[in-house]
């Protein structure tokens, strides 16, 4: 017997696969080359050593083939070629069959006629060409068609498009004449031809042989698969799809081809969220996506699946593919349940480590984490909750499966609807098509249920028993009213053998597979509440711990060139009132900007992201309650702000820790500053610009350290606050007053004492200054008025002492060493409202940043800030605008401050 040779695809140029595919398919060739994937292939070469066995009588020849070659065999024999050798080759490793004339004139000019018949894909290709071989081992040949491989470099080959026969054997008469360096071999016997035939057959298969093309075809599996030799009573069409299973069956995964796999598909899924800018969310996915993968494979690595693959799918996530032919369906089911319910449950563990221990990151993490695993129990193919209910559920009847198959293409219709996503849009299309197909297998499945005389396990898990496969094989072609690929009918037999092993579990397993079901979408939507609370600062309300959370996390995505300002015309006074309008999405608030800009011109009006604000000139003021009613009836959220009143902003962003700090450290100095001084804040254009800066920092980074002077000493009181405390409940007021009196002296002391020891570190001429002028502020602040009884507001407000005092107006007199805003006067009784002012808390977790900022009537200022986060290198940002993008209004702010 002659050896036999398969392809090795991975070995074949790009150039010869581009021969006969378009270069479209280029991306799939280099990837076919890298993972040095077995891709089945045929080849007009013969893939054997030898076709010396093969020769055949013409007559022998099938019908259609000598029916093919009569026409052209008539003329050569006309033109003298009467001395001929035919070749019948079945190549049944390959699923080919090769039929060949080669016929010479005796003059040393070689003529094939070829038909090439290739099962896998029901492809014939015909092609013709004349040789002529010369003594000193140079060959000549003309070729009329698409060449499929290259050929060694002695062979000086030339393809020309199809044409007559007459005319390619004169065209290749013409390019030997123009050889002059040789002899040619002559041919006057069939022997000699024969001869021929042999030797360049040899020449050819070394050179394939040589670059790694041909491979010999290895030992055969065992006989009592579909993959064994071929029964000789099977009919040649059968014959190749038992061919194509055998191939589907031994298509093993080694563990470089799943790495590379592996590795080159998280490439191409982490470039889409390269090319969206969004490597944050990529870092976050990549991890949830493994851990969700390994828990499929760690089932069917325990169900004995074979040949399995991890891999990345750009646009939708990850998978695990893998084959055992003898699970059944509890095992399906599973398999499917092992990916989201044990990521549910180690998400709420995360969730748990970072509130505990306040690491936001994990609790964003472990958010995400619960919204697609528990997205991924939908009921939905192919989502795993829809292979979860097609195990248990759907596979009971081919009517059920139909109809679960329809409602996902519903589903996912209505989602590409939804989102505008074309990729869901295709997938649905995909799923659409499919279905009667599926109908059918399900229903070829139901009937084969019935035959007890099948055998239905798989040897080996992954092949088809040839008796089953040939009985599947004809039915399917039964059932179908179009000719079916040998490839594709394997690849329905094998699917329909699966499902035939995996019936439906029993009523105890179908309750346990449900409970866990159900019981784990239960746990997945409890996570999601409660971690979302958590991330939103709103857990301790739940819980009933009381107090005011604050603001939150920030959640509405802030891009560093989506915030604009339209200033207001100076020489018209803005009205009293402002309008904040929240969009649903960026493009939508843009086109309310840009409208809001054009009606009413000379009105300020800004857009900071997916919000914006609008302030009309007075003449103007009236016309903000018809606005008002107009954008909600466009479904946006509105709000109206009176006067200067504030509102409340959470602003957060991702900065390396150096740049993180410094806006910490920033932010703290210019807080530090009472709001009354009229501090410029450090985002502004004036602070930036300003000279004076350095200097500037310095001073406010004393105050600072100033103003925590009191902070630091005000626990030496509380023996004495409780002393008074139970004076009071006496209603002592002479001791009271006798308490409060030492705790002045007691704090006064030891503010002073402070202050000296800061003096002695700070010992130039602004540094003492500053802490002159800010001690007798601290002694009002902390001792003007120490009756627990007393009314907050009566007392101080959030800027200080009501009222111009001394220690206000010592602060005055240093104001210039602050960096205040130019032009404008301090307001010293604590009227600090008559002009638009922003102040900003921050603090850092890492690299990410929450600021707490409130603004009155959002203007430039605003747009300043964020300006000045992204260009001290923040990203990521993300907002609420309290009362619009967050579930509470201002009222809800303000009772919370209150409680």
């Amino acid at each position: 017997m002659p050896q036999a040779f398969q392809l090795n695809a991975a070995r074949v140029t790009t150039r010869e696969f581009l021969f006969e595919n378009p270069r479209l398919l280029l991306p799939i060739i280099w990837l076919i080359k890298l993972l040095r994937l077995r891709v089945p292939g045929s080849t007009d070469d013969p893939a054997i050593d030898s076709p010396e066995s093969f020769v055949v009588e013409e007559t022998d020849l099938p019908d259609d083939v000598r029916a093919a070659f009569a026409p052209d065999l008539a003329e050569l024999r006309r033109r003298g070629f009467d001395i001929a050798v035919f070749h019948h080759i079945p190549l049944p490793h390959v699923v080919t069959t090769i039929d060949r004339a080669t016929v010479t004139d005796g003059s040393g000019t070689v003529a094939r006629l070829q038909r090439r018949f290739w099962a896998a894909q029901n492809k014939t290709r015909d092609t013709r060409q004349f040789e002529t071989e010369f003594t000193h081992g140079r060959r000549i040949i003309t070729f009329a068609g698409t060449r499929d491989m290259l050929t060694p470099d002695s062979w000086d080959f030339s393809h020309r498009p199809p044409c007559d026969i007459n005319e390619l054997l004169e065209q290749h008469r013409e390019r030997v004449r123009d050889v002059f360096d040789g002899q040619k071999w002559i041919i006057r016997s069939e022997q000699d031809l024969g001869e021929y035939v042999e030797r360049q057959h040899k020449e050819l298969v070394e050179f394939h042989v040589a670059r790694g093309v041909f491979e010999p075809v290895p030992a055969s599996v065992p006989s009592d698969t579909a993959s064994s030799p071929v029964p000789r009573d099977v009919p040649p069409e059968d014959a190749a799809v038992l061919e194509e299973l055998s191939r589907l069956g031994q298509n093993k995964v080694g563990f470089a081809s799943m790495g590379w796999g592996l590795a080159i598909s998280l490439v191409a899924f982490a470039a889409v969220f390269v090319a969206r800018q969004d490597i944050r969310m990529l870092w976050m996915l990549i991890p949830i996506l493994i851990v969700h993968e390994s828990g499929h494979w760690a089932a069917m690595n325990a169900f004995g699946y074979k040949n399995m693959r991890m891999f990345f799918i750009p646009f939708f996530g990850a998978a695990v593919s893998g084959r055992n032919l003898n699970v059944s369906g509890w095992k399906k089911a599973a398999v499917a349940l092992m990916g989201p319910v044990p990521s549910i449950l180690l998400s709420i563990l995360i969730a748990v480590i970072g509130v505990r221990f306040d690491i936001k990151w994990l609790v964003e993490l472990s958010l995400l984490s619960l919204v697609i695993n528990l997205f991924n129990l939908v009921p939905i193919l192919p989502l795993d909750g829809g292979q979860t209910m097609q195990a248990v559920v759907f596979s009971r009847s081919r009517f059920l499966d139909v109809l679960a198959r329809l409602v996902a293409v519903l589903a996912f219709f209505t989602l590409a609807a939804a989102l505008g996503e074309w990729i869901l849009l295709g997938l649905a299309i995909f799923m659409a098509i499919g279905i009667p197909l599926s109908y059918r297998l399900a229903k070829l499945t139901e009937d084969l249920r019935d035959e007890p005389h099948l055998q239905r396990r798989s040897p080996d898990g992954t092949t088809v028993p040839t008796e089953t496969a040939l009985e599947i094989m004809r039915r399917l072609r039964a059932g179908s009213k179009v000719a079916l690929a040998p490839r594709i009918l394997a690849q329905q037999t094998m699917s329909v053998f699966e499902n035939l092993n995996a019936r439906p579990p029993g009523a105890l397993a179908s309750i346990a597979l449900l409970g866990v079901y159900g019981g784990s979408i239960l746990i997945g939507i409890v996570g999601i509440g409660v971690v979302a609370l958590a991330q939103a600062g709103h857990l301790d309300r739940l819980i009933g711990n009381g107090g005011f959370a604050g603001l939150g996390g920030a959640h509405t995505p802030l891009a560093c060139d989506a915030v604009t300002h339209a200033p207001a015309d100076a020489a018209e006074p803005p009205g009293e009132r402002t309008l904040l309008i929240h969009a649903s999405d960026r493009d939508s608030a843009l086109a309310d900007f840009n409208e809001l800009r054009e009606r009413f011109r000379g009105s300020e009006v800004v857009l900071f992201g997916q919000t914006l604000s609008w302030t009309p000139a007075k003449a103007d003021d009236g016309k903000i309650d018809p606005v008002f009613a107009e954008f909600e009836e466009r479904g946006r959220r509105v709000q109206v702000v009176k006067g200067t009143e504030m509102i409340s902003l959470a602003l957060q962003a991702t900065a390396p820790a150096k740049q993180a700090t410094f806006i910490e450290e920033e932010l703290a100095a210019f807080t530090a500053i009472p709001a009354w001084l009229r501090p410029l804040p450090p985002w502004s254009p004036e602070w930036i610009d300003a000279p004076e800066q350095p200097r500037w920092r310095t001073m406010r980074k004393l105050l600072q350290e100033v103003m925590n002077v009191p902070a630091d000493v005000a626990d030496d009181d509380s023996p004495l606050w409780k002393q008074r405390a139970a004076a009071a409940r006496r209603r002592d007021d002479k001791r009271v007053a006798e308490i409060d009196a030492e705790m002045a002296r007691n704090r006064a002391g030891a503010i002073e004492a402070a202050a000296e020891k800061l003096e002695q570190r700070h010992d130039d001429a602004d540094s003492k200054k500053l802490i002159e002028a800010a001690v007798p502020y601290l002694l009002e602040m902390y001792n003007g008025e120490t009756a627990i009884e007393a009314d907050f507001e009566e007392t101080e407000d959030a800027d200080g002492p009501a009222g111009d005092t001394e220690g206000k107006r010592s602060l005055l007199a240093v104001r210039e060493l602050l960096g205040v805003r130019p032009g404008e006067a301090a307001v010293p009784d604590g009227d600090s409202e008559s002009e638009p002012q922003s102040y900003a808390w921050a603090s850092r977790d890492g690299e990410t940043l929450n600021l707490n900022v409130s603004a009155s009537r959002p203007g430039a200022e605003l747009v300043d800030l964020v300006e000045w986060l992204c260009a001290n290198g923040g990203t990521d940002l993300k907002y609420d605008i309290w009362g619009l993008t967050t579930d509470l209004g201002f009222e809800d702010f303000d009772e919370d401050f209150e409680e």
